[in-house]
């Protein structure tokens, strides 16, 4: 992580901004499908 943050922007800025906002939302989907199974099982019996 830290070799990546203090490295240089190799180009494709365009490209890696669509690759971030399809993993946002990928791992949104993902979070969003999770917390739905945790709450159909039963994450809130309390």
């Amino acid at each position: 992580m830290e070799g990546l943050k203090g490295g240089p922007d190799w180009g494709f800025p365009l490209r890696g901004e669509i690759r971030e906002s399809t993993l946002s939302i990928l791992t949104n989907s993902l979070w969003w499908s999770g917390a739905v199974e945790l709450e159909r099982v039963g994450f809130s019996r309390g």
